[in-house]
């Protein structure tokens, strides 16, 4: 989906939340699956993968041409049409439901959902988008580990920053801003 926003280049990431956002409310209003958001740009049921996000961006250091979301969902997979060295566990809807989905009536909503975000988005700011995207996540008040590759950072999850940042208390009280990394929660 190629959207054209007017707003500055460090903001475009807060597309991959509002993407996130629309594919989880699409899934759960079409399928009613219990749908959950993994930072920054996975989706889960059941803790496995059933969805992820990858948006591109093309834009000069004042201004924003364009934002490309990339939306990948698992429909009608079977269990034997996934790899067997996935990093992470997967799932479709057609393994949750056990039978075959039609596309169609999914692809509806899911545009519906991203129409309906796009212009609450441009209205409003992202606020609105991280309060629906923290809605979604099991991470807020959760103990975890991020890879950071190098290095590790354990601390609790407070939520995301204005920019889409994963907020880490760490042990000590502080607050660190995670950009990047695979996020696990510690039992």
């Amino acid at each position: 989906i190629l959207l054209r926003p007017n707003i500055p280049p460090q903001q475009a990431p807060q597309l991959t939340f509002l993407s996130a956002v629309a594919t989880a409310e699409a899934m759960i209003e079409t399928f009613q699956l219990p749908v959950r958001v993994k930072w920054p740009n996975d989706l889960l049921v059941g803790g496995n993968k059933i969805a992820g996000m990858l948006n591109e961006m093309s834009a000069e250091s004042e201004q924003v041409h364009f934002v490309l979301l990339g939306i990948g969902v698992n429909l009608n997979m079977t269990a034997e049409q996934f790899p067997d060295d996935l990093r992470y566990p997967a799932t479709s809807v057609l393994l949750e439901q056990g039978q075959p989905v039609e596309r169609l009536v999914f692809v509806r909503s899911l545009l519906q959902h991203i129409d309906a975000l796009y212009r609450i988005y441009l209205e409003e700011g992202f606020w609105a988008i991280r309060r629906r995207w923290e809605g979604l996540s099991d991470l807020l008040d959760c103990s975890v580990q991020v890879d950071l590759n190098p290095g590790i950072r354990e601390g609790t999850v407070v939520g995301l920053d204005e920019d889409g940042a994963l907020r880490l208390q760490l042990k000590d009280g502080q607050i660190e801003r995670i950009l990047a990394g695979d996020v696990r929660v510690v039992k």
